[in-house]
């Protein structure tokens, strides 16, 4: 009887495949060997298995030195304090480590990973900025994990140093900016004169006009290094259109023009998407439009387009009677520094960048833009954008009414700011809702000052004399007791990319860019005074110590343990709805519940899930949900 073997199409079949093996092993090995980025394989213990020549040549050794070693004892990141780390335990900020970690537990690549780091050589040593890509693979069959690495230290130095150019324009601006608005906030509120009153309003007027400048360049500088990050979560869109419409109303009125607005019934109510990005677009759109126009109207059209999948295609149309563009000067749109005419820089101001940044604000988000006018006759701007609808309905808010009335008790504040203007506008500010507030230089006096006072809030500035602000806080975050936990808020005129994911990750607990605005800063206030309430903080060291024997009756480990619960729900439902926002916020009231309780384990998950979401990284947020909720299992076992 005849077996397979014995079958010559059986026989040609497996000879076919044989050489289909050999050339696809051929042809790795050519990539592989010819390819001009650096090639690293290594196992899932992270141990160096494979290099290929790129990769020797950019870090100086030969194969037989690195072979075997630990891709931590040859490339580390600057972060270190070990002189070869072996992704040593201790190190946990390491993104290379982190990385490699989520490919090996999850076999999802990694892509366009940006890296500071050196590389071991007995020669020398020299930094690098890297671009790396992990794909998990299988050789031999073992599962390992091939490195692709760029080296971009060129492009990164250039990069950075128009960054650190951009930021010290833009802190030089800020500074002397953030007097002049809040000077003329603080003044408004006294007893004025209609006349008075009307020249401190177009003062102010002029400084939002600079401020908006200010922020163009910023904005534009971050979307050229693809740095402009989206932050997406539920908003109602009526409340989004009448609140941007609302703000061009006294405008429209001194020109003698009329504004509209119409929103089709058929549209659902709630979306997820970036509230601020897409008001940020119908703000440039809408201000060109009553720029342009000087007889007729204004109207803003929402409809739905098209429906793909989930996701529902919002049109938005801004129309108007305005002056209009010729045919041939149509080209010039949305090219960036550039307006169809030279003479409309002087007439009418602007950067230039507003349907540049649209542009591309627009197709980061997924969608399009286009536009028809005519000379004389008007124009019509138009974009879509794809929209995921959300059943969470947020209550209506009225964004533009200042708050100007103390919405709890008087928290004892510390403000450490070395502008001597600044510090003047922010205590009054502070002041003018009751606050109790002290001011001192730099960070080596804030230091000194918590031993001898308590304080509920600390506002902090970066940059300042003698001892800055991540270095104050760093030292803050080491001591114990209430100065541990207390809310940091970085309050900077640095406004460039990673300023504040900076800050954050320095234990700082939120950001207020400068020049800083009334109604942010209350609004800060306000959402850490409630934290303060929802999680029943102990402002009395007698009570914090009743806590720690459990003789507190309003403040039981069962009673946290409650709340925790309620948040974790929350977290669970905003991660099913990729609600980043949502999940950001929560899981920062999570890691405080757990600092004031001392709940160490809970409070380093929180940690490591809040970074996650700044990061947007959504499959990194759902591994580390679920490791918070493991910590939460094991609080209820030591409760228990």
């Amino acid at each position: 009887m005849n077996t397979p073997k014995d079958d010559p199409f059986y026989q040609a079949r497996l000879k076919e495949i044989e050489d289909e093996l050999k050339q696809e092993k051929n042809n790795f090995k050519n990539y592989f060997v010819n390819n001009p980025l650096g090639l690293l394989i290594v196992n899932y213990e992270m141990v160096i298995q494979q290099a290929n020549p790129a990769l020797l040549s950019m870090i100086g050794h030969s194969l037989d030195e690195i072979i075997g070693y630990k891709i931590g004892e040859i490339f580390c990141c600057t972060n270190t304090t070990y002189l070869a780390c072996g992704l040593n335990q201790e190190c946990n900020r390491c993104l290379l480590k982190q990385s490699l970690y989520q490919v090996r537990e999850t076999g999802i690549p990694y892509a366009n990973l940006l890296f500071q780091g050196f590389f071991h050589s007995s020669e020398y040593k020299k930094n690098y900025w890297l671009n790396l890509n992990l794909i998990p693979i299988v050789e031999g069959g073992e599962n390992k994990i091939m490195l692709t690495i760029e080296d971009i230290t060129n492009q990164e130095e250039t990069k950075r140093a128009k960054g650190e150019f951009l930021a010290n324009i833009s802190h030089e601006i800020r500074t002397p900016l953030n007097g002049i608005m809040g000077m003329l906030n603080l003044t408004l509120l006294s007893e004025l004169s209609k006349e008075q009153q009307d020249n401190l309003n177009v003062a102010l007027s002029c400084a939002n006009a600079l401020l908006m400048v200010i922020n163009d360049i910023l904005d534009f500088s971050k979307m050229e290094e693809g740095r402009l990050e989206l932050h997406r979560s539920s908003f109602p869109l009526e409340n989004l259109i009448e609140q941007t419409v609302k703000t061009y109303i006294p405008q429209v009125k001194e020109k003698n023009l009329e504004i509209t607005y119409q929103i089709s019934d058929q549209l659902p109510t709630c979306y997820v998407g970036d509230e601020k990005r897409i008001k940020q677009v119908l703000d440039n759109l809408l201000g060109n439009a009553v720029k342009f126009t000087h007889t007729g109207s204004i109207h803003l059209n929402i409809e739905e387009h098209d429906r793909v999948g989930d996701l529902l295609h919002i049109k938005f149309t801004v129309t108007d009677t305005g002056i209009g563009i010729a045919k041939d000067e149509m080209s010039l749109l949305f090219q960036s520094f550039r307006q169809v005419d030279g003479s409309m820089t002087r007439k009418y101001g602007g950067t230039g960048l507003g349907l540049t940044i649209s542009k591309q604000l627009v197709e980061l988000m997924g969608g399009w833009i286009w536009a028809l006018s005519e000379k004389g006759k008007g124009s019509s701007f138009t974009f879509v954008l794809p929209l995921k609808v959300s059943e969470l309905i947020k209550p209506m808010e009225d964004k533009l009414q200042l708050i100007a009335e103390p919405t709890g008790n008087p928290l004892h504040i510390l403000l450490v700011e070395d502008d001597k203007i600044c510090q003047y506008i922010f205590v009054q500010m502070l002041k003018e809702q009751g606050h109790y507030v002290i001011a001192v230089n730099n960070g080596l006096q804030a230091l000194k000052i918590v031993e001898d006072q308590r304080f509920d809030l600390i506002f902090m500035d970066i940059q300042m004399p003698e001892m800055d602000g991540i270095e104050a806080t760093k030292q803050l975050r080491n001591r114990n007791g209430w100065i541990n936990n207390i809310p940091i808020i970085a309050v900077t005129a640095h406004a460039s990319p990673g300023d504040r994911e900076k800050a954050l990750s320095m234990g700082m607990d939120d950001y207020l860019p400068k020049p800083v605005l009334m109604n942010e800063l209350y609004q800060m206030i306000e959402k850490y005074s409630k934290v303060n309430q929802s999680i029943n903080t102990l402002n009395d060291p007698e009570d914090n110590e009743k806590h720690k024997r459990g003789a507190s009756e309003n403040q039981s480990l069962q009673d946290q343990n409650i709340i925790i619960y309620q948040y974790i729900q929350i977290l669970i439902q905003a991660v099913d709805r990729m609600d980043i926002k949502k999940i950001e916020d929560t899981v920062h009231t999570v890691k405080n519940i757990a600092t004031k309780m001392e709940f160490d384990g809970l409070r380093k998950a929180a940690f490591h899930m809040e970074l996650s979401a700044r990061r947007e990284d959504l499959t990194k947020i759902k591994i580390d949900l679920s490791k918070l909720i493991a910590e939460y299992d094991k609080l209820i076992q030591f409760i228990s």
